[in-house]
């Protein structure tokens, strides 16, 4: 594939990335508020109810943003190896090293919030 079809692929999917992973932050903290304060819509939540929120959707949307950004992640080590230019090549490996720390971010942060959030929960089911 020629070198600027290359960079064009990785701009366009550059900004897809973007978008996708502001929009799953969004996702995950807006369920997070919900399973904290227990409240969607103005409308309360059972404790039960916010345990099922925490574990089925909180869970699982983090889960496809982890795995999302992996794909993206890979997708660009996989554009910098096919670049036949060492510039391009280097664009590709910057997009790759980018993705790859929102990787980290989500993974490392994963734990703590997990803890949060089951403390949370904890104390709602003991008040």
């Amino acid at each position: 594939m020629p070198d600027s079809i290359t960079v064009q692929l990785i701009m366009a999917i550059g900004i897809s990335n973007v978008f996708l992973y502001l929009f799953i932050d969004k996702w995950i903290h807006r369920l997070a508020d919900a399973v904290i304060t227990g409240v969607v819509g103005g409308v309360s939540l059972s404790t039960k109810h916010r345990r099922l929120l925490f574990m089925l959707s909180w869970v699982s949307a983090l889960s496809v943003g982890i795995g999302a950004q992996t794909v993206y992640t890979i997708g660009y080590f996989l554009l910098s190896r096919n670049a036949s230019t060492e510039t391009v090549r280097r664009f590709a490996e910057l997009y790759t090293f980018f993705s790859f720390i929102g990787v980290v971010s989500w993974v490392s942060q994963a734990p703590l919030w997990f803890i949060h959030l089951r403390s949370a929960l904890r104390q709602a089911e003991r008040a």
